[in-house]
């Protein structure tokens, strides 16, 4: 687990990409894919959060992390998804749009000495 702790702007941020991520998901698949499912329940989880006006910060972390690493379980999660070969259709540009969704939202993830400076 990392050791960041959000500030509500970031939640309001990551709660967005993930809304933009989630609704990109459902527009492109026939049938979601298992990881879906974990991306919109963070999504939910901070909308509750946010509207509730929780004061708990680290129950949140706790709930975002865990679906985080439910996300990208072993054989269903979001790394083992092959978006270009599951839409071979797509252009390069839908394909690289997926992925910087992806980065956008990992980087709420990373551990903390991953985003100091150099």
């Amino acid at each position: 687990m990392s050791e960041k702790n959000y500030e509500t702007s970031e939640l309001k941020e990551l709660k967005d990409v993930l809304q933009t991520f989630t609704e990109f998901v459902w527009e492109m698949e026939e049938y979601l894919p298992e990881f879906y499912h974990f991306f919109d329940a963070m999504r939910q989880n901070i909308e509750i959060f946010l509207r509730v006006g929780e004061e708990d910060e680290e129950q949140i972390h706790e709930i975002l992390e865990r679906d985080w690493e439910k996300a990208h379980a072993p054989l269903v999660g979001v790394q083992c998804y092959d978006f270009q070969g599951t839409h071979p259709e797509a252009e390069a540009g839908t394909c690289v749009y997926f992925a910087n969704l992806l980065t956008e939202i990992g980087r709420f993830f990373e551990p903390v000495s991953m985003l100091g400076v150099f």
